[in-house]
This record gives C-alpha cells, structure tokens and sequence, in this order.
C-alpha cells in the first residue's frame, strides 16, 4: 500500500481552513488488519463491530479497518467475513487520546454459526505513545488502598507532594492540568483543581507527565484527565459504604482511633425504557463526612485546669482526632448520551461541596474559642453539552459547550459574613439614619475592635482565650466556553486534528483582612457619609472587585454574594479576562514509526486598567488613585511547537522521544488587586502583594527520550530520561522607590530547571499476582519555589533577589512506589458448606518512599511571638539540608461473594499499616502567603534544628528568661506543646472497613 505523509506545512494551512474547535480529547481508536489465519492473507470487507455500541468498521483493501470516536473503555469486538468463522475478541481496552492496535486472524468456516472467542491481552508497551503515559482503569484503582483520584496520581512517577500541592516533574502547582470529561476543571484564580467526582463513576484516569500534544494547553509539566462512567445497554446499581466509625475516638485500639471517617455512594446507570438503543444514562451521588480532616500522628494540647487568672494553665497533651477540623461533602457526577447516528448528543456535569473548620492551635484550649474558629465553604459545579457528527467512517467533528463555577467563603464560626459585628461589642452602630443594631455582638472585647487577652494564664499569648476570628474572605469565579474538535483519519496513516477554543471567565472577590478594625474605627468616628464608611473599611484592608467595598447604607448589612458590581465603567467591576487558543495537530502512524506534529496558539487578555508608570501612583485629595493614571492592558500571544517520536522497534520495544514548548497562564489571583485596596496600602507603606495584570505566561522547553521494553510475556519495563527548562516564573518583586512608597507586586522573573530520570515496572497478572513499581531520580532548581519565595526580601524594601540556582522547596531526590495484588480464583483453596471460603479473595499492598526535602539551615529564633522576619535569617546556602527519608505501607484485603445475584466485596483498609511516625517532612514556613486565605501556617520541621518538635529556643538565654518571667514548667509545657504541632507530622494509621455491592439485574 503506497503511504503518504503530508508536510507539516500543508497540514497547518488546511487546519486552519476547517471550521474545528477544540479542547481536550477524550476518546481513543482501535486499529488492526484482518488476515487469514492460514495465509496471512488481508481480508477486504470484513465487518467489525463493537458488541453493544453502534460504532463498527469495514476493513479496506488492505484489510485494515480504523474506528475513530471511541468512549474509553472494555468492548467486546466482533469480526466476520463471508467464508470465514467469527470471532469476538473480549476485553478489548480503548484509553484517551491513545490508538488501540487490534489484529484479527480469521479461519475458514467449518461449521455453520461457530464463534471463536479470545481474549485479548492488555498491551503492556504502548506502540502509540510519543510521552510518558500512564492509564489506569475501574478494575486497577477499585484494589488500591487509596479512594481518590489525587492519591491515585501521587503514586505515578515525577509527582512529589508538599503537603496538600502537588508537584510534576519539578513543576510549581499550578502546572497541571486536571480534566474531567474532557471539560478543564481548574480555578483559574488560583490554579488549582476545584472539587471531586465520585471515584465509583470513574472508568478512567489517564496521567501525562510533560510532553503531551498541541491539543493540551495551560499546563507546563503535567494533564490528568478523568474519565468516568457512562450508561450501556443493561443495568447497574452499585454503592458503598466504609467507615472507621467501630473504632474508638477517645481510645486507641489496634494501633488507631476513629477520625470520625464515614463515605456513602450509589450509582445507577442504563438505558431509558422503549430507548434502549438511543438513550442511556449515568448518575451517581456520594456523600462524605470526617471529624479529622486531617489525621496526624502528632499530640495536640487539652486543658487539664484554667486556674486563676494569676496563674498559669495547666495543660497536657494527646494523640488521636483533632477538635473542631471536620469537614462534610456532598458530590454528584451524571450524564445521559443519545445516539443518533451518526449524531451523538452528551450532556453531563458534576457537582462538589465541602463545608470545614480547619484546626487552629492558638484557639484549641477553651470551647468558647473553638466555636469562633475559621469555618469554610466551597463549591464546584460544571456542566456540559457535546454534539459529536460522525461524517464518515474516517471524520468526525464535535461542538462543545461548558460552564464551569467556583467558590469559597471562610470567616469567623459565628459572625460569618457579618463584617461590622466582628469587632462589635454593643450591637450599637450611629449613623446619620440612627442607631441600628441586629442582636449579634461579642460581650467579651473589652472595646470594640480589641479582642481580649490573658497573657499570663495562657503562656503570654501562645493560646488565646476566648476571641474572635480576625479574617473573612469571599471568592466567586466562572467560566464558559464554546470549542469545536476536527478530526480526520487520511490515508490512514494520518490522525489530523484542528481546533480553536474560546473561555470567557469572570472573577469577584471581597477580603476583609482585619474587620475588627472597622468596627472600632466606626466606633471612635461615626460615620457622616459614604466616605467615612468606606475610609473605615480601607482601615480594616478591604480588597474587592465584583463586590462593593461594604454592604448596606452605612456597612452594617451581611456581605451578600449575589449584591454584585457589573458595570464596566466601575473601577470595582468584575474581572473578565478572556483565553482563546487553536491548534495544529497530525499524528503520522506507520509499521516502524509514530510522530505526532503539532502547532498551539495561545491568547490571554486579561481585560482590565493598568498603570500607565507603575513607579509613579497619583492619588487624590481622598486617598483614591487617579482613575486617569489608568490604561487598558494588552492581550498576550504565544506559539507552542510540540513533536514527538515514537519508534516501534518491534511490538516489544519502543523508543520514543519529545521536544515541545509549552506556556502556562498566570494565576488570575495574581493579575487583580482592587484599586481602593491597592491605593490604601501603598499610601501608608503596608507589606502587602499586589496584582498584575501584565503578568506573561510562564513559558517552559522540554526534551525527553525514553524507552519501553517488554519482559516476557508478562512484564515490561519503562525508562525515560527529560530536561525541562521554565522562564518567566511569577515572582514577588519591589517597585523600588515608587511614589509615594515602594510596594511589592507580582512580576515574572523566576528561573528553574529540572532534570531526571524515571523508571516504571509493569507485570499484568500472571496466574494470581500482578505488581507495579516505578522510581524517579530528579533534580529541580531555580531561583525561587512559589510567587511568594521572596516575600521577606521585598519586606526588607531592598533589592537583594536571589539570582543563582539552588534546590526548590519540592526538589525530592527519590521518589517512587511498589503496588502487589495477590487475588485467588473462584476455586481456590479447600471446599466448606458448598463453597471456597478463600475463592475471589484479594491483598493489595503499597509502599510508597522519598528521600527529605530541602530547607535553608537558619539561626534559632521563637517561632510564636517574634515579627516573620526575624525567623528567616539564614546561617547556611539557599535550600542546602535535606530532611529524613519517609515511607509508608497501606494495605487492603478483601473478599468478594454472591449473594441473590447482588455481587459484594468486603474489605478493610488499613493506612500506615505499619504506623511509620513520619514527620511532615517540608520546611515550617510561619508566614507562607496564600491568596485565598491570606496569612496561615503551613507546618514541618523547624529549619534551625531540622526537628519536627523543636525550634530550639527555650534552650537559649532568651528562651531561659521568658521561661523564668512567664510562670516556669507550666510555661514552658505550653510552649512546647504548641511548637509540636500536630500538624508537624505525617498520618496515623487509619483502619477502614468497607462494604461494595454491584447488581446487574
């Protein structure tokens, strides 16, 4: 057969000629050639169909036969020609954006309506893939002792987890790209995944770490797309239901308590009756509770005694949940699919809630104080609307449309959203309207806007007695999109894809960083006119945008998130920044070489005012910047090249080898600031952060060559090698000697470069094992490891920036994994009562290792009373110690059986089998800037003694004479019960048992 490949060139002129939009795919192809068994012969015209669906082809002259379009999942493909036997090959796997390759040999018919049934093998080496791709179906992830999808990738290779951020192949956080269903569900604002689908409608997970295909942006090292579950032509209910709630919460047994973990779901899915072969569905609900959102092997303090307020507390110390740390989810995920061939119609989305308190150690002695702990609220939902065309066996295209929205809200337990009461202690407001008041008030401050204090009884300030949550934030952001997806097979070597996207997304935010302040202000000045309120609310640093700055005539109304500001002619309008993309894409696949070629073009427009000279702010006679200081911003253009190679040598051993350019858009959080916000705290000279919205993109070159060997029948090995370089990181920056002071903002000026090499073991199950390992060797360097790195050097208001290399805080040497599945067959194991007691039995285990993370080795200082800066003061390079190697076993077993036609699987789950006492091995960054929730603690070792329980003070002469003016031992137990910070260690263990049915009726 005479092969084609058509110029790179000529491909990219007819892309853009086609009327194609797209995203991202989520759907793979099979391909094959039907031959004679007997001669090797190709066979023209046989039919092949997947059993249960409408898709299908007929084999060319050549015998092959192509089928685009296909759902990720197992099918069951039927072949037959006239003459010959039919044959239907089981388990036939399809992955996204990946190319199935399914020969059939067929035999001369013998006997009439003989089926010949094989089963066909999952590859173990992926002729297709020009990346490091890894995928995971229902049937892997259901044995692993892991339930979320997040956890699932954490065990792939190049992701290193700080905390709760993950890191890709020594890329920051923002730097992945998650999709479900095709649909990206990152926030914008902040670059980070929103929300979860319940993982029993997940049918699939598909993990690139770098090197993906031009169809892929806003993402620079990694994409995980997730795929779930749609209807078929029977039905399904399934649900589940695990708990620890058999353990004790006050008592340890078997090594562990109960955290309060309770997670219930059920799924349905199948035809619509009388449309069973046009209309199926797919719904699913869970819902999920925990009293400890965060277990930890660490003590936390609890009041023994309170004393006398000339005395000190007397306070111990225990293990087990945290007080006042829940957390409580609800998530749905559906679709329903019409098939009209050759139209397609999708429709789906999904929904997330989580409402939480997250544990604060000043507040954990009196319940009082408990109750007004910091109480969150988010939310994610997205839907969508997908028309596929299928114009002929070899094209189709696909019209999108999405909708995506995100929020989050945190604020004081009992106040909530009612700012002025924060600082309020007489429910008494004087306006020019009269006095109002609404009954909410805080009897306890002594003044308004002053919390009260025992600095005595409670260690000088270490724990607070009863006070008010000093913070309240409120972010809402939305986006919709409409793209179109080309897609060609020509001469079937080629796959051509064209595509053009378009986002339009609109951001709001209100953060009040200190409303007790607004309502002492109000208090010692009455308010006589908006100004006045608004002056008051600048006091209590108000940063807004898509809101008013307060609430209400005079600021005494409840912050109301539907009251919105949408008038472009306000400077406190609403965000709208607007992302269009297209892309180029030709995927060439030939006997002995695979190329994918592909051209991406990006636009951001962040579509708001900027400084005309950011060095020179006038601002009026009220404080207010000069709105004719003010121009519209400009919208930023790039261009990606991606090419990849794969060379299969035989269908045993791939070589494969990338280079590609790639861009991320900056966080939007990092591109607005309100101007009132920004104004007030330039003119008075505040350490605060302020947006950009001229901010690039962060624009990263990557190479990487690998290879993929299968060992036996049953066993394959991957390596692969990479070197990424990345520009334009965002990065704190001063504008030194700005009038009237210099104040930090955002600005691109971070460089890193990450190298390394990644190793991945594969046996499928051989009789009853089946394993996974995978190990990755990497450095990551850089001039700094977030937006935030050099926030103390831009307090100092010098220009002292780093401008060598040296290890980022994520830049963990060794990572890697090893999963064991043992599972039994149905007759294993001695006969009882009718029955294999040890049939259909399953062990998963997984161990998971890393060598320490960095931190700068600094001189010891108090770590609870002293100004941020004064912890930061290095004594050795940037980065230069490591901390201890940590690892961890989690173990499931389970048994599966039958009973009235209802498949169940019991199991328990145990996390920490071994109870390692791992610290949280990261650097204790007291004052790590996030901007959804402004200053907060982010735990780990004390970077002066590199240990997770001490910070060293107490033992110098400083620490000795606060010891001796404070109360002495009782003193000190307060202190050190603070500084070993629950939060200062990894997981307990944890023993879940679960209960899963399925039921096909």
């Amino acid at each position: 057969m005479k092969r084609k490949i058509l110029p790179l060139a000529g491909l990219l002129i007819l892309g853009l000629l086609l009327p194609s939009l797209v995203l991202a795919g989520d759907t793979g192809k099979i391909m094959g050639t039907v031959t004679d068994a007997r001669t090797g012969d190709p066979l023209p015209g046989a039919n092949v169909i997947l059993e249960g669906t409408t898709m299908g082809a007929a084999s060319d002259r050549g015998g092959v036969f192509i089928i685009l379009n296909v759902p990720p999942r197992s099918y069951n493909m039927a072949v037959s020609v006239v003459g010959y036997t039919t044959t239907r090959v089981q388990n036939v796997i399809v992955n996204v954006d990946l190319t199935t390759i399914q020969d059939v040999a067929l035999e001369e018919t013998v006997l009439e309506g003989q089926v010949i049934v094989v089963t066909a093998a999952r590859p173990l080496v992926e002729r297709a893939a020009t990346n490091v791709t890894r995928t995971l179906r229902l049937e892997d992830f259901q044995n692993l002792p892991m339930r979320s999808y997040s956890e699932i990738v954490a065990s792939q290779p190049g992701v290193v987890f700080l905390g709760d951020r993950m890191h890709v192949r020594g890329g920051r956080e923002d730097e992945i790209a998650w999709y479900v269903d095709g649909v990206y569900v990152n926030d914008l604002r902040t670059g980070e995944p929103q929300g979860e689908v319940p993982i029993n409608s997940v049918e699939e997970i598909s993990y690139q770490s770098g090197g993906f295909n031009a169809e892929y942006g806003f993402a620079n090292s990694g994409v995980i797309h997730t795929t779930t579950r749609t209807g078929r032509r029977s039905y399904n209910i399934n649900g589940e239901f695990v708990t620890d709630s058999w353990l004790s919460q006050d008592d340890e047994n078997l090594g562990a308590y109960s955290y309060g973990y309770n997670v219930g779901n059920l799924g349905l899915s199948g035809p619509v009756p009388g449309l069973e072969n046009k209309l199926k569905f797919f719904l699913t609900g869970e819902w999920r509770e925990m009293k400890d959102r965060r277990p930890s092997l660490g003590e936390h303090p609890v009041l023994v005694d309170i004393g006398d307020s000339a005395g000190v507390a007397e306070i111990t110390t225990t293990t087990g949940p945290l007080p006042h740390n829940y957390e409580k989810n609800w998530m749905f995920n559906g679709n329903v699919l019409v098939d009209l061939r050759p139209i397609q119609i999708k429709l789906g989305g999904h929904y997330w809630n989580a409402d939480f308190e997250e544990y604060d150690q000043h507040r954990s002695l009196l319940e009082e104080t408990l109750a007004h702990m910091a109480t969150d609220e988010e939310f994610s939902w997205s839907t969508y609307g997908k028309i596929t065309h299928t114009l002929n066996p070899n094209t189709f295209y696909t019209a999108t449309f999405s909708y995506h929205s995100h929020g989050s809200e945190r604020g004081d337990g009992i106040l909530g959203r009612n700012i002025y009461d924060y600082g309020d202690n007489n429910d008494t407001l004087t306006t020019p309207d009269g006095i109002y008041s609404n009954g909410i008030w805080n009897a306890f401050l002594p003044e308004p806007g002053t919390n009260p204090g025992e600095p005595f009884r409670f260690g000088s300030g270490i724990f607070d007695s009863i006070s008010v949550y000093d913070d309240y934030y409120l972010n809402r952001s939305s986006s919709w999109g409409l793209k179109f997806d080309g897609t060609s097979q020509m001469w079937d070597v080629h796959e051509f894809k064209a595509g053009f996207e378009y986002r339009y997304n609109t951001l709001r935010r209100y953060s009040v960083t200190r409303p007790m302040q607004i309502a002492g202000t109000l208090a010692d000045n009455p308010p006589d006119s908006a100004a006045d309120v608004r002056a008051a609310y600048r006091v209590g640093y108000t940063d807004n945008f898509g809101y008013p700055i307060y609430f209400g005539d005079w600021g005494e109304q409840p912050v109301d998130p539907d009251d919105t500001i949408d008038d472009d002619t306000d400077p406190d309008n609403a965000k709208h920044p607007v992302i269009v993309s297209a892309y180029v894409q030709d995927k060439i696949e030939i006997s002995d070489l695979v190329l994918n070629l592909g051209l991406r073009w990006d636009m951001m427009d962040a579509k708001d005012k900027r400084l005309v000279d950011p060095y020179h702010i006038p601002l009026n006679e009220f404080g207010f910047i000069e709105l004719d200081s003010l121009e519209d911003t400009e919208a930023q253009h790039n261009f990606s090249p991606r090419v990849g190679i794969g060379f299969p040598v035989t269908d045993r051993t791939v070589f494969h080898a990338q280079f590609g350019k790639f861009v991320q858009q900056p966080q939007l959080a990092f591109l607005y600031t309100g101007w009132d916000y920004m104004a007030g705290q330039i003119s008075q000279g505040n350490q605060v952060e302020i947006g950009n919205p001229d901010l690039k993109p962060t624009k990263t070159t990557q190479y990487e060559v690998g290879l993929s060997q299968q060992v036996g029948d049953n066993a394959a090995v991957d390596i692969s090698a990479f070197y990424k370089e990345i520009r334009d990181l965002i990065v704190l920056r001063n504008r030194y000697e700005a009038h009237p002071n210099t104040y930090p903002q955002y600005q691109n000026g971070d460089y890193g470069s990450v190298k390394g090499l990644s190793v991945n073991f594969d046996m499928r199950r051989t009789e009853r094992i089946s394993a996974h390992a995978s190990y990755t060797l990497q450095f990551a360097g850089g001039t700094g490891s977030t937006s935030g790195s050099d926030f103390y050097v831009t307090w100092i208001g010098r220009e002292y920036y780093p401008t060598f290399v040296a290890p980022l805080d994520f830049d963990q040497r060794h990572t890697g994994s090893v999963n064991l599945d043992i599972r039994s067959k149905p007759d294993d194991g001695p006969v009882l009562m009718g029955g294999h007691p040890l049939g259909r039995m399953g062990l998963n285990l997984n161990w998971s290792f890393g060598s320490g993370l960095p931190y700068t080795p600094k001189r010891i200082a108090d770590t609870i009373f002293q100004a941020r800066f004064s912890t930061a003061f290095p004594e050795g390079a940037i980065n230069s110690a490591y901390t201890d190697w940590t690892h961890q076993m989690d173990m499931k077993l389970d048994k599966t059986f039958e009973v009235g036609g209802v498949d169940f699987d019991a199991y328990v789950w145990v996390i920490n089998l071994l109870g390692t006492e791992n610290p949280f091995s990261r650097k204790f960054d007291r004052w790590n800037y996030n901007m959804d929730i402004g200053n907060t603690d982010y735990r780990g070792i004390y970077e002066a003694t590199g240990s997770a329980e001490d910070n060293g003070w107490l033992s110098t002469p400083e620490g000795q004479s606060w010891l001796a003016a404070n109360g002495g031992a009782p003193a000190e137990a307060q202190y050190r019960a603070f500084i070993n910070h629950p939060y200062n260690w990894g997981t307990p263990r944890q023993i879940r048992l679960g209960l899963r049915f399925d039921f096909n009726p």
